[in-house]
């Protein structure tokens, strides 16, 4: 019963109010200026509700103030992953940087502000630098002069895949593999297996072959012949970039077609070599290296590629490395094997051997007239 009063003198409170301002000529609510009041306050409330509701669903608000107990997970300069604590649940966090520009043209507008420390110098046309400007950081290969083939290789293009008979290789091929060799030979791949040349680069060096750090491995600490140095270099974070190349010092082997079965113990030998730096300098055991050649290769003097196993790298693809163990097996197996073998050619329209290639399998591609005689009989 008082609850039921209670009800009924507020109704009767809201009555009253309602007639006073009907008759004062005030617009009229049925729910009195109270409800009034509260219709107005309603939205500002809403919002305040939703943006609780909403702080309950994220995990962050303005800052990662939240995060507690962080662990990251993994970390190669340009991405991360982080895992900790957000209001006791677990979070996951992948992190990415984002480009310093908007675009290349701003880039290449801020480029003549920018300062460059060099780092190295090939004794050619390759040299390194540290690039800064702001809170960014690159690094920089700098070729100068450049060839138009290798501007024509750092443009984007579009690829095709070709095979490369043995027949097509000693007819078509190997006249511009020679070519290419002896003008790589004269310039910065002579200087490197002579140790002429990025003395600091190199881990290992005999009659054969030598073992340098490659070029592409730009988040390797600055270069050093210095044994104390190198010795700090063991386990460092960076060396998940590991990036290696064993060069032959014989000008006349030039890629995987060259490989005989005499030369099972120059490849053995290679890759006992890149294990051996790979672990003594860097501290990257044997079975987490991927050991390969590429064909078709960059340049044309026999090199193989040492790379961590974990690492994707450009150029490892099926259509293009040759593990070194399977090439050693093969050449075991059958001492001619890659001078018999039909190699898969994965080429960029730009390339000089695209279109000698190319031309080649439009010449073995059977014409349409003689597909009807075939039909026909």
């Amino acid at each position: 019963p008082r609850v039921r009063r209670v009800r009924r003198r507020a109704f009767l409170l809201q009555l009253s109010s309602s007639s006073s301002s009907w008759m004062s000529g005030r617009p009229c609510s049925a729910r009195g200026p109270e409800a009034e009041d509260e219709e107005e306050q309603r939205p500002l409330k809403q919002s305040r509700m939703e943006e609780e509701d909403l702080d309950l669903k994220v995990p962050f608000g303005d800052s990662l103030s939240a995060l507690e107990e962080a662990e990251c997970l993994r970390f190669d300069g340009r991405s991360a992953v982080v895992v900790g604590k957000v209001r006791g649940s677990r979070a996951l966090l992948s992190l990415t940087q984002k480009a310093a520009c908007a675009d290349g043209e701003g880039l290449v507008r801020l480029l003549p502000s920018v300062g460059a420390t060099l780092t190295n110098h090939s004794g050619h046309e390759y040299s390194f630098y540290d690039v800064r400007w702001g809170g960014n950081a690159y690094a920089m290969e700098a070729i100068w002069p450049a060839a138009q083939w290798q501007i024509d290789r750092k443009k984007p293009a579009e690829y095709d895949l070709l095979e490369e008979t043995p027949e097509k290789y000693r007819d078509v091929v190997e006249a511009f593999v020679a070519e290419r060799a002896e003008k790589d030979s004269d310039g910065w791949i002579d200087a490197v297996a002579s140790g002429r040349k990025e003395a600091d680069r190199n881990l290992y060096k005999d009659d054969d072959f030598v073992v340098n750090v490659d070029t592409k491995w730009q988040s390797h600490e600055p270069l050093s012949e210095d044994p104390d140095v190198r010795k700090a270099w063991r386990g460092k974070p960076w060396t998940r970039d590991l990036y290696l190349l064993a060069v032959s010092t014989k000008r006349h082997l030039r890629s995987l077609r060259d490989l005989r079965g005499e030369h099972v113990p120059l490849c053995e030998a290679m890759a006992a070599r890149l294990k051996d730096c790979a672990l003594r300098v860097y501290g990257v055991p044997p079975a987490k290296l991927r050991l390969f050649f590429h064909y078709v290769p960059q340049f044309y003097r026999l090199h193989v590629h040492c790379t961590r196993v974990d690492q994707v790298n450009p150029g490892c693809e099926a259509e293009r490395a040759h593990l070194l163990s399977a090439v050693v097996d093969h050449l075991k197996l059958d001492s001619d094997f890659y001078k018999n073998a039909t190699l898969p050619c994965k080429l960029r329209h730009t390339d000089r051997l695209f279109p000698l290639l190319s031309a080649a399998a439009k010449d073995d591609a059977p014409s349409s007239k003689k597909d009807d005689e075939t039909k026909k009989n």
